[in-house]
């Protein structure tokens, strides 16, 4: 009986796909953290806040 070749192509492809969406999120990071300073205001509360958290 010959064995039978199994490959998780699903799984690949979705490897894939995860990997395209993390990469592009990384490559988008300075573009949307330019948007959250200039279309998104910070409220005084929420910069306050972020003192105390780094």
């Amino acid at each position: 009986m010959p064995k039978s070749n199994f490959e998780p192509v699903h799984l690949k492809q979705a490897n894939e796909k995860l990997d395209r969406h993390v990469l592009s999120a990384h490559a988008h990071k300075k573009t949307n953290d330019g948007y959250k300073k200039d279309v998104f205001h910070e409220s005084l509360w929420h910069k306050f806040m972020g003192l105390f958290k780094k």
